[in-house]
């Protein structure tokens, strides 16, 4: 069995040495995207005596639009038309960390043939706080502006914005949304061959819903997950709600961003969920955690 990796990197080369040192095995396949506002022949360059492939198409990515989802798009054209085999596609970014050995993600692997695995829940049920980012036109204009459509706030400019595009009756209201069900989850999936074969046929035929994300504020957590889930088993194969991965979710929203520290390491020891990888990770504030988490996890 063959696993492929594509991992989405943007910063922090020495945490990505370290990443590919781990992931690392005969059976495994590792393509990097390198943003592109990075220098590729830089990263190349760093990368020599690496067995690691590359993202032809690359994309410039940026928080938030549809930049990161082209990037996998990108990416699941070019594996499946290289016609390469293999059973599970892990997409993953250049900041996560192993937390189980390849040979026991390979012995459970073997058990999942068939299997993906994302985490999702529907959007309108279970996170209707989050139903602006569908409901509403979202637009990211350079020099990292964005506005949303329809505007409800005081700003004079957005609207003046909201006026034009009203007048010019492009963008409807209500929006129509093009699925039956909208799903919401973590963009790290993992999806089996079957799975990534479906998606690349499906990109191949549904351009107009594929469009529809291109106005959505976060797609990158709802554009596998709502794709694959309203789609049938018999087409796609089995999903497993279930990401594999540990983010620390459980703090404030502008501590996000602050990579795991040594002071993580109890809460991701302690969890009962089944983790194969943690994020976001970096290469000096992480580096205690980082040698504990190989000290224990990866013996």
């Amino acid at each position: 069995m063959t696993l492929i990796y594509l991992i989405i990197f943007h910063t922090d080369l020495n945490h990505l040495k370290r990443l590919i040192g781990r992931i690392k095995d005969p059976r495994v396949l590792i393509y990097i995207h390198v943003d592109a506002k990075i220098s590729f022949s830089l990263i190349r360059d760093h990368l020599k005596g690496y067995e690691v492939n590359f993202v032809e198409k690359r994309v410039k990515i940026n928080w938030g639009d549809f930049s990161i989802i082209q990037a996998k798009i990108n990416f699941i054209k070019q594996l499946i038309e290289c016609k390469i085999e293999f059973t599970h596609l892990f997409i993953i970014s250049g900041q996560d960390y192993p937390l189980i050995s390849n040979q026991q993600l390979f012995d459970f692997l073997q058990k999942n043939i068939g299997n993906s695995f994302l985490q999702n829940s529907e959007l309108y049920k279970e996170h209707s706080h989050l139903s602006f980012r569908v409901n509403k036109y979202h637009f990211f204009l350079p020099f990292k502006f964005k506005f949303e459509y329809p505007y409800e706030g005081k700003r004079i400019f957005l609207k003046i914005l909201n006026r034009f595009l009203r007048l010019i009756s492009l963008f409807p209201i209500p929006r129509k949304i093009p699925f039956e069900k909208v799903y919401f989850g973590s963009n790290w999936v993992k999806t089996s061959y079957k799975a990534t074969q479906f998606l690349y046929e499906y990109f191949k035929s549904n351009n107009e819903k594929i469009q529809f994300f291109k106005y959505v504020i976060n797609c990158d957590e709802q554009f596998f997950q709502t794709i694959l889930l309203n789609a049938s088993e018999a087409d796609r194969g089995i999903i497993v709600n279930e990401s594999l991965l540990f983010s620390h979710w459980d703090r404030p929203d502008h501590l996000y961003s602050i990579p795991l520290e040594f002071a993580d390491f109890q809460r991701i020891s302690n969890s009962k969920r089944i983790l194969f990888f943690a994020r976001k990770f970096n290469s000096s504030s992480s580096e205690m955690l980082l040698e504990e988490i190989d000290k224990w996890f990866l013996k």
